[in-house]
């Protein structure tokens, strides 16, 4: 387990990447799982001089350059429909501001993806509007639908699957998240961007009839 000062903070989510993905082109059969303010790497053997693997991983931190910190940024369709908002109203009354406010203040932020776990393809995004801060709800949910946007605290997140769930939802997003039997199975990294772009009910349907056959393709650019 290597360790930064547990803090959220981009520049050190920049170096957790850069150094995760060094560690896994330099040790053949090595995964690292990336986190906020740490990496866990596993090794597929033991390791029989723990030193020597401490000195060779500090002098790839060193070794890095600025070119290893490149990441993708990654549009998300999102419709906030109230039929995919069952907690709008509750959302808009205790943040004293209207639907379209709300809309337009979680779909302005370019999010940073800090985590992915809980749930497969489940992004913790970091970034959200203080203006949009909300505690998680009292009773969570048994059942959160597929797709579903949520805020709770200071993230926003989507549920990649059905799952139960406390977060406070405000929309659902028509693509799939995680798909196991593609390589990679999913299609964003931590350290990565995203955004989400409001959609119609109309927008909404057939992006699912086009994921659906195969034919739709998130927009993604490298920054």
């Amino acid at each position: 387990l290597i360790q930064w000062p547990m803090q959220v903070s981009e520049p050190i989510l920049k170096e957790v990447s850069a150094l995760s993905k060094a560690i896994e082109k330099q040790y053949k059969g090595v995964f690292c799982t990336p986190s906020y303010a740490s990496i866990l790497a596993v090794f597929p053997e033991p390791i029989s001089n723990i030193a020597a693997l401490e000195t060779q991983i500090k002098e790839l931190f060193i070794a890095l350059k600025p070119t290893q910190f490149k990441t993708k940024h990654i549009e998300i369709p999102v419709c906030y429909d109230t039929e995919f908002a069952p907690d709008q109203e509750a959302v808009c009354k205790h943040l004293n501001m209207g639907v379209e406010e709300v809309v337009r203040r979680h779909s302005s932020p370019n999010y940073l993806i800090y985590g992915i776990g809980f749930l497969p393809g489940f992004m913790y995004l970091g970034g959200l509007d203080p203006r949009l801060e909300l505690p998680r709800k009292e009773t969570p949910r048994m059942s959160v639908p597929k797709g579903a946007v949520g805020i709770a605290a200071k993230q926003t997140g989507v549920y990649p699957h059905e799952s139960p769930g406390g977060w406070n939802l405000i929309g659902n997003c028509p693509i799939d998240f995680f798909k196991p039997n593609q390589k990679p199975p999913f299609f964003a990294q931590v350290g990565d961007q995203v955004s989400f772009v409001p959609i119609s009910k109309d927008a909404y349907k057939l992006i699912k009839i086009a994921q659906e056959t195969g034919v739709y393709t998130l927009k993604t650019k490298s920054i």
